[in-house]
This record gives C-alpha cells, structure tokens and sequence, in this order.
C-alpha cells in the first residue's frame, strides 16, 4: 500500500511538471497565466491555484493579475511546482502556507493541531454571545462588570482560546490539552495577540478536566470543547487530506466516537458556576446521544443547534 502511494504521488508531481512544461513551451520558465491555467488543469480548484500562486511569489493576486504576462522567476517557479505537487499529493492547503484565518485572526496552522474549520467559528461565535448575555446579566450597578472565566478544553492550535480574549476584552480563558505538541503550537498563536490579551490566557496541559481537579472554589462561566468526536471506522473513510496530516488523536474519540463527549458532559457540571454553559461541538449524527449523556448528568437544559448546512454540530447544556 505505502509503495502505491509512493508511486502514485511521483506520477502526480511528474504529471504536474509536465503540464508546466508543456504550458511554457520553449521558455526557460512559464508565464504566470500558464502557471494558473495549468494548475486548475491538474485539478486544483481557482482559490487553491490563487493562494498557491501568492505563497510561490510573495505577492498578493491582485498584483500578480497585472503582470499575469509575465515569465515566472526560476525561484517562484521552483516554488510552485513544489507547493502544487505536494497539494495534489494531499497535503492540507493551510499546511502549505502556514498561517490560515479564523474568524477576526491569522493562525499558525502545523500538524501539531487540527486546521480550524468553520464550525468551529460558529462555535466560537455562540460562545461569544452567551459571555455577552452573561456580562449584561451580571453587571453591577456602578456599571462595572467582573472577568468572565473560560475553559478552553482540547484547545489545539488555540483557535476558541485566541478569539474569545481577542473578541470579548472581560474574557479570561484556562487552556487545556493533553498533548505537548499542541501546546507548543498554541503558544505560537498565544504569540501573535496583543500582550493585554495574550496576558488573559493561561495553559494547562493535562486529559479534560484533570489540571483543575480538586482545586476549591474554582467554577467557569463558560466550558466550551471541541473534543474528538470520530470512531476508528470514520476515521479510516476519511479524505486523506484530513485523516494523514490531522492529529489522530485530536479527530478519534475511539470505536463509537462518542467516548471523550461522555466524559466532558458528565464532569461539567463540577466546574460550572450558577447559570453557566457548557458548549461542545459535536459530529453530525450525535446530537441526541450527546441531549441524553447531559440529561443524566443533571443538566436542567440541553439543546443542541445545527451548523449553517443544517446538520447538528453543537450542544448547549446548563445545570443549574
């Protein structure tokens, strides 16, 4: 199997080569506009071609459309054939250049974590207006309002840690992962905030809740997680842009997908204070299983809220 793939990546680089060849003719380099049309006849898609040309060139697309005539230096040229071989060999486009947007931000994206999708923007934004509604709803009368704390369980790369301090100047958030690698990649992006934000996030590495076990009067206004959440045999059918390159750790919960969910709903309601939420993003086909696990952890409301394409993909619980 690895000699297949071995070989089928090779005749898709070959493939790539030829095509740019052919594309420039008798110059020693194509032109950009060859470069462009012979990448979306290799099967990428006019923005993967577009943001591919922008890494190669250090250019923004709007520049290189004015000189679209122009023959490609040796160096860009280079560039590209290795970035378009290595996409249309599977590698993640956000891998490839690096740094990726996440909702108001610009990530660092590796394989240490998991790419940031857009649901989970969603979820950050559902996050962000109940630390809105909590705000208000606990304002004193002078007009001041007191911290909201977070934790940020599975925190990755950091994507909901990073923009909950960004978007909500009350918020301070406790990060948490297992794994050492992802902490290291999410203090690359705890980096890149301004220091009065970057000052109202705290890491912690340890399984779930484990850091903040049997510590005293310690209870979150918000615990939000976005949990692994596939079974070994989803996994296996994933595209091999996510199942070879994501975590797997970070994507496999184990046989039924639905292990680590368990575990965060029934220990949630420790950590909670008086009105506050649990928020978890969850897979598409888990909706009612995750409503039960938290009705029997106590939870006195349970919702769960579908993505922008209809398909459930988190779960609003409250315990008191």
């Amino acid at each position: 199997m690895k000699l297949l793939m071995r070989c089928s990546q090779m005749s898709v680089r070959v493939s790539w080569e030829m095509r740019i060849e052919m594309m420039a003719g008798a110059a020693v380099t194509p032109r950009w506009r060859e470069a462009l049309r012979s990448m979306i006849e290799a099967g990428l898609s006019h923005h993967e071609a577009r943001v591919l040309l922008e890494e190669a060139s250090g250019r923004s697309f709007a520049e290189l459309f004015i000189g679209l005539e122009e023959v490609m230096d040796p160096a860009a040229h280079h560039r590209l054939t290795a970035l378009v071989s290595d996409r249309l060999a599977g590698v993640p486009l956000q891998h490839l250049v690096g740094l990726w947007p996440f909702r108001h931000l610009e990530l660092v994206v590796d394989r240490r974590g998991l790419i940031p999708r857009p649901e989970t923007e969603e979820v950050v934004g559902v996050a962000l207006d109940e630390l809105d509604r909590l705000a208000a709803s606990r304002a004193t009368k002078s007009g001041r309002r007191r911290p909201l704390l977070a934790l940020d369980l599975g925190t990755g790369s950091g994507a909901i840690a990073c923009s909950l301090v960004h978007e909500n100047p009350q918020c301070w958030v406790l990060a948490i992962d297992r794994s050492t690698e992802a902490l290291a990649l999410c203090g690359v992006n705890l980096g890149r905030l301004v220091p009065e934000e970057r000052h109202r996030i705290r890491l912690a590495q340890g399984s779930w809740f484990a850091p903040v076990a049997g510590i005293g009067n310690i209870a979150f206004d918000l615990v939000v997680a976005n949990p692994p959440y596939l079974s070994r045999a989803e996994w296996s059918e994933l595209e091999i842009t996510v199942r070879d390159h994501d975590p797997y750790g970070a994507l496999v919960a184990g046989e039924t997908g639905i292990e680590d969910l368990a575990v965060i709903i029934a220990q949630a309601p420790n950590y909670l204070a008086p009105g506050g939420l649990l928020l978890c993003e969850i897979g598409a086909s888990q909706g009612e299983s995750c409503r039960e696990l938290a009705r029997r952890a106590g939870a006195k409301e349970a919702k769960i809220r579908q993505d922008l394409a209809g398909r459930d993909r988190m779960l609003l619980a409250r315990f008191s």
